[in-house]
Parts: structure tokens; sequence; C-alpha cells
């Protein structure tokens, strides 16, 4: 009697464990995939390559992927897991593959890439072109990583500064860009600037060398010049820095390719300081600006009025440091041809 007596207190007790585990069951499961997912992230891989069930991990790629191992290796840290594995759901390994081009008045970018890339991608289109709408088409659930990823954000600013209607395709061992450019020498600078970007690609070059051949077509490329480039200055001065210098230099070669165009130089700053001397700086920094293009890169001094707004023309909130700096800005208007 006394045994039976122990063997149904037993079988009480497991069942208490089993519900207990059970009821946390959901819980513990939901809690493991969170931080999975985590390391993922912190990896640089795509949180939808990991998969929990239980306390079991399994990473969504072949046993011989190259990043599996990276997988497993984070997972390692999660505590908690009891089995890593690698394969499961039978999940095909889909390669890394980019595209981005502008499409009348939108962006198109398309592809299959990790989430943390993706998302980077955007922030930096976004960036460069905040008031057009972008058709966002990337693919992150198995993304599989590549050594070029991580150069997409500088090779899509370097493409949209120098290239009108641009368009830059990554995959199967190639970078393709097309568009137009200015000038021979433009051409060779993109070209040459992908390939130290992309040191393991094809750069494919379909660039045509055709500069903007109306009031229109200029307009648009300074305006696409400016989303992407800002002529920097010394603090509180109108003296251009080394990296300012060089920002305008590329305004200008796209100038120089257009010379019987004029164009209005404008100044604008933020609203830190009194107003009568931000008026005064944006008119001294537009002055700079059209200096350098006539005494440095030798354009006609006739094309070029200058004039200075101040803080009178804010294009972002003046109260966060985000929206000074974008404020804080030179734009070009092209008047009329000559």
């Amino acid at each position: 009697m006394q045994t039976l007596k122990w063997l149904v207190g037993l079988a009480l007790l497991a069942l208490l464990a089993f519900l207990c585990v059970s009821r946390n069951a959901p819980r513990i499961e939901a809690e493991l995939t969170a931080d999975s997912r985590a390391a993922f992230d912190a990896a640089g891989l795509s949180q939808d390559l990991v998969v929990v069930d239980g306390r079991d991990a399994c990473v969504r790629l072949p046993a011989d992927a190259p990043e599996t191992a990276r997988g497993r290796e984070a997972l390692a840290g999660v505590t908690g897991l009891r089995v890593i594995e690698a394969g499961c759901d039978n999940a095909e390994f889909a390669a890394a593959s980019f595209c981005a081009e502008r499409a009348e008045e939108e962006i198109v970018v398309e592809g299959t890439l990790p989430a943390s890339d993706a998302n980077a991608v955007y922030a930096v289109i976004d960036h460069l072109a905040p008031r057009l709408p972008v058709r966002r088409s990337i693919v992150t659930a198995n993304a599989g990583d590549a050594p070029w990823t991580d150069a997409l954000p500088a090779a899509i600013n370097l493409v949209a500064a120098r290239v009108l209607d641009p368009s830059l395709c990554v995959e199967a061992g190639q970078a393709v860009v097309s568009g137009r450019v200015p000038s021979e020498g433009v051409r060779e600078g993109v070209v040459g600037e992908l390939a130290a970007l992309f040191p393991g690609l094809e750069i494919v070059d379909d660039l045509a060398v055709r500069p903007p051949e109306t009031a229109t077509e200029l307009q648009r490329g300074l305006d696409q010049f400016v989303a992407s480039r800002v002529i920097e200055f010394e603090f509180d001065s109108d003296a251009l820095t080394s990296k300012g210098r060089a920002t305008a230099d590329e305004v200008g070669a796209l100038l120089a390719a257009t010379p019987d165009l004029r164009v209005e130089i404008a100044g604008h700053t933020d609203s830190v300081g009194a107003e009568e001397f931000n008026l005064d700086l944006s008119q001294r920094r537009a002055l700079a600006v059209r200096n350098h293009f006539v005494q440095d890169l030798g354009l006609s001094a006739a094309r070029f009025e200058t004039t200075g707004f101040g803080e009178t023309r804010p294009i972002a909130d003046n109260a966060t440091p985000e929206g000074r700096q974008e404020n804080r800005r030179t734009e070009f208007r092209v008047l009329e041809e000559n």
C-alpha cells in the first residue's frame, strides 16, 4: 500500500511538471525566437533565416552555405537553445541580388537581400530622394549574404550623384551601371570607383556619354545632385572645405557640359544665429561657389547669378539636428538659354 501511494504521488508530480512545461512552452519558444532573431540581426544575417521550435533552432540554409557557419555561431550565444541544425523546411538558399532605377517619377528597388542590407538600402534612397515615391520590392526571406552587399549604400550614393536617369543592378558576379553622364571623364570615374567598391565583381559599363541638352534636363540633373551631395564650408565661414571643393568640382563637370545655360546659385542656412548674419553668410557662400566655378574651373562668369536666402526658405525642421543639416545647402536653378 505504501508503494502504491508513492507511485501515485510520483505520477501527480509528473503530471504537474508536464502541465507547467506545456503552459510555459509557448512563452519559452517566443522568447528564444526573439533572442535568436536578435542574434542573427547582430551578425548581419536576415532574421527570417532562423526558425525556433520549442527549444530547438534551425538555420534556413543548406549545411554547406557560406552563411550557415556564421548562423550557428550566432545561435551558440543564445541561452536556452538545445539543438542547432541547418536546412530546415528544405528552404532554398536564394543568392543575393539588387537592382535600383529611376523610372519616370518614382524609384524602383528590387532584389533579394538580407533584411539588414535591405533596410540600409532603403534608408540611403529615402535620404537621396525624400520627395520621390519608392517602389519597394526587395525580398528578405531566405536571402543569402554576399561580400558586395556592404558596399551598396556607397555605390548608390556614387551613381545618384554622377549619373542622370541612373540604374544600378548587381547579381551573378556582375555590377551593371547605366544612365547618362556629361563627359568621358565622369564615365571613367564612375566605373573606376564602382570597381573599387566591388572588387570581386565584373563592372559592366552601359553608361551613355550625353550631356544635358535642354534647360529642363540640366535642372533635373542639378536637382538630383543636390539631393545626394552637400557643398561643405568651414564653420560660420564662406571658405570651402577640401571636401566642399571636390563636391563643387562635380557640379562644375555637369555645368561645363552645358555652356549655353545660365544658372542661379542660391545659398541657404539653418535658423541658428542672428537672421542678418545668416542672410549675409548665405550670400557670401553662394558667391564663393560662383568664384570657384569661374576662377578654379574656368567657367564663364556671365553664366551665373548669386542669391542668399539665409534662413527664410527651410525645407526641413530647424528644431532637429538632421533638419538643420538639410537646411544648410546650396541650390542651383537654371534661368534660361542664351
